[in-house]
């Protein structure tokens, strides 16, 4: 059990890296070329991580987890840098949002004249 508890362990760990590389890289390319992101497969891949985190920590007794405290501490560390960049990505959103609307507000009063 404990082999299989370190092997969801490393699939969360990957979900996790490749969730955060995904977010960091897409949000940069649609800063500067104003392409949509792709959700779709970031969405995949948060649903089976979530999927992974909700089986691999009911089916283990807490006695098992210092066994495997690395990889505890890691799939953490980038849970917290997960919602860094959540955070990041929601603010830098808000503030374009913010100046579309004001444009857009600009334009309108313009039309007027």
């Amino acid at each position: 059990m404990s082999e299989t508890f370190s092997q969801q362990l490393n699939q969360i760990i990957t979900l996790s890296e490749n969730i955060l590389l995904r977010l960091s890289n897409e949000f940069e390319q649609t800063n500067n070329q104003e392409e949509d992101l792709n959700t779709e497969e970031l969405l995949q891949w948060n649903s089976e991580r979530e999927r992974l985190i909700k089986l691999t920590f009911n089916e283990q007794e807490s006695e098992n987890y210092s066994k495997h405290l690395p990889l505890i501490n890691k799939m953490v560390a980038l849970d917290q840098q997960l919602t860094q960049q959540s955070a990041q990505n929601k603010l830098v959103l808000k503030t374009s949002l913010l100046k579309m609307k004001k444009n857009q507000k600009a334009a309108n009063t313009y039309k007027k004249y």
